[in-house]
């Protein structure tokens, strides 16, 4: 048994099996970072190593996570942030933050609350519901930048992909528009 820091809301597996990681919605938020392989049994690392090296590296987070094919990168939901952030899982530093932002449907949207995450098959692309604008949105990982967004329903809580990539499917949370 491995102890997290406070209110684990995400959970994801690296592909290649070394990583278990949650995002921790608690004080402090967190990553908390299992490496299953460590030579002497699983060693437990937390991003940030202490709560005092948070600003900057970590300013929010949800529940979205997810890891590229190679088990190197992890993509982190940034929740009321209205980011996606990227970290390097080995050096466990923060490689990039990508604001949210952006225009669709002739609305700008500057304010939003990115949660659950996934990747495309290729890792080009990741999937995001914004849980305020009640939206699907779609970030390109090479330009970093947000290519555009679609109204999914009421609060979008979870997404999945096909196994090629071809559909996202969103589930709703909220009443009378699923």
């Amino acid at each position: 048994m491995h102890r997290v820091q406070p209110h684990p809301y995400g959970l994801t597996l690296s592909n290649d099996g070394r990583w278990v990681i949650t995002a921790n919605s608690g004080d402090p938020l967190s990553l908390s970072l299992l490496d299953v392989t460590a030579p002497n049994g699983p060693d437990m690392y937390q991003i940030p190593e202490t709560p005092a090296g948070r600003k900057g590296v970590l300013d929010a987070v949800f529940m979205g996570l997810a890891t590229d094919a190679s088990g190197k990168t992890l993509y982190v939901s940034g929740g009321s942030d209205w980011s996606l952030m990227a970290f390097d899982l080995g050096t466990r530093e923060r490689l990039y933050r990508i604001d949210c932002a952006h225009e669709a449907d002739g609305k700008k949207y500057e304010h939003g609350y990115l949660g659950d995450i996934r990747l495309s098959p290729d890792g080009k692309t990741a999937y995001g519901v914004d849980q305020s604008n009640f939206r699907l949105v779609i970030i390109d990982l090479e330009k970093r930048v947000v290519l555009r967004s679609i109204a999914v329903g009421r609060y979008p809580f979870g997404i999945a992909l096909s196994p090629d990539g071809s559909r996202a499917y969103v589930a709703n949370v909220g009443i009378y528009e699923y």
